[in-house]
């Protein structure tokens, strides 16, 4: 059964293209994957029109997958780290793990639990072919 990577992500309305390459190249150094293991990268819709949106599509080489906030709210019970501040500011618990989660499906989990780098929060998810 081979592994796939999830990487989600949340931006700050200040965050810059190079604050989320920079926080996306510190974590994957971090933990010895590369740009190349990852499967796909999501966020809230939301943040649709940020510039660093279309920047990590094109860094993973993959579209970025925009997720509802009633859908990243779903995978609430699945946080290591829910957050009353971001469901008062997004309509979701989470923004991060909740992507990463939700691109993994059902049975994926969190590999890497959120981390703020930057004005850019991330975390991955791992799920099972």
């Amino acid at each position: 059964m081979a592994a796939r990577l999830w990487l989600g992500f949340g931006l700050s309305e200040a965050a810059g293209n190079e604050d989320a390459v920079d926080a996306i190249a510190a974590l994957l150094d971090g933990t010895g994957f590369t740009v190349a293991d990852l499967s796909g990268a999501g966020t809230i819709d939301r943040r649709s029109q940020h510039p660093a949106v279309a920047r990590i599509g094109a860094l993973i080489g993959k579209p970025v997958t925009l997720f509802p906030a009633e859908r990243l709210e779903r995978e609430t019970p699945r946080l290591k780290n829910p957050s009353e501040t971001i469901y008062r500011l997004m309509g979701c618990h989470g923004v991060a793990e909740a992507a990463a989660l939700a691109q993994a499906g059902e049975t994926g989990g969190l590999l890497v639990e959120k981390r703020l780098m930057r004005r850019v929060t991330l975390a991955i998810a791992q799920s099972f072919d």
